[in-house]
């Protein structure tokens, strides 16, 4: 579990953020000064809006896992905590 979270991290620090910096390449260093910042900034916090949108969405439509079968929520809980343990 910890390699697949380490090859997560690596590939989006390395893929994403130079993905991020060379759509900047194209405009002038003044323009960069003054967007840059409010761009990251803004679409950074409209991720986390959107994305708890959505998980919010997907728990209001299904049945927020009441379906799941004590041992399996067990070991979906024991699954995430070693995910935020990596």
């Amino acid at each position: 579990m910890r390699w697949l979270k380490v090859a997560d991290n690596s590939l989006d620090y390395s893929l994403g953020n130079t993905t991020k910096q060379a759509l900047w390449l194209p405009t002038s260093r003044e323009a960069k000064y003054k967007a840059k910042q409010a761009v990251d900034s803004f679409c950074m916090r409209a991720g986390d809006v959107v994305q708890a949108g959505v998980v919010y969405a997907g728990e209001l439509a299904g049945d927020g896992g009441a379906r799941l079968r004590r041992g399996e929520r067990r070991a979906h809980r024991r699954l995430a905590g070693r995910w935020r343990a990596a």
